[in-house]
């Protein structure tokens, strides 16, 4: 099986690979100060690569114009996920967290699934192979959370339903941030 994940790992500039998805876990933070505190994602039986692109000292837009606004956009994070469970599906997650207001969260997660489609595209170019994944995005939240929610750490969630964007086509949720998430449960 060709392996995106594995492939891609050896493709992306190592600024951008995530250090804190190693073992079992993949811990996600908002850079700035924030009630969205670390987000634990249990990967399972899942190979991930996790990207994070939202950085100051990076452009992952180069070829874009600098001072246009709103086009400059990226999401926290970019999750490629393989699962021995599903088969030789790949997933790619653009992931959003946010404090309290989650405006404009779809620019930013629109933004990374083109950059998700890019770097496929880029290793379809080099490998010669035709490739295919499923593109999810999802925000991470603290809007309407509890104080129970921040306490309880693991919360057992059923598999997560996902919405269609009315204009783009993609499929998005919404998950509480604050809480221990498990990436079997966002595959579908």
């Amino acid at each position: 099986m060709f392996s995106i994940v594995n492939h891609l790992r050896d493709l992306v500039n190592e600024a951008i690979i995530y250090k804190d998805d190693k073992g079992k876990v993949i811990t996600l933070r908002e850079n700035q100060e924030s009630k969205c505190k670390n987000l634990t994602i249990n990967k399972g039986n899942s190979n991930t690569l996790t990207l994070e692109i939202d950085t100051e000292d990076f452009d992952i837009h180069p070829l874009l114009k600098k001072g246009v606004k709103n086009l400059k956009k990226s999401p926290d994070y970019l999750i490629f996920c393989e699962n021995k469970k599903i088969g030789h599906q790949t997933f790619v997650f653009s992931i959003e967290l946010k404090s309290d207001n989650p405006d404009g969260w779809h620019r930013q997660a629109k933004a990374g699934l083109a950059i998700a489609e890019y770097l496929i595209g880029m290793l379809e170019n080099k490998a010669k192979v035709k490739l295919s994944a499923e593109y999810r995005c999802i925000l991470f939240h603290t809007k309407n959370e509890t104080t129970k929610m921040r306490k309880k750490k693991k919360i057992k969630r059923p598999k997560v339903e996902y919405e269609v964007h009315p204009i783009f086509k993609y499929k998005f949720t919404d998950r509480p941030c604050n809480i221990n998430h498990y990436l079997e449960n966002l595959l579908d």
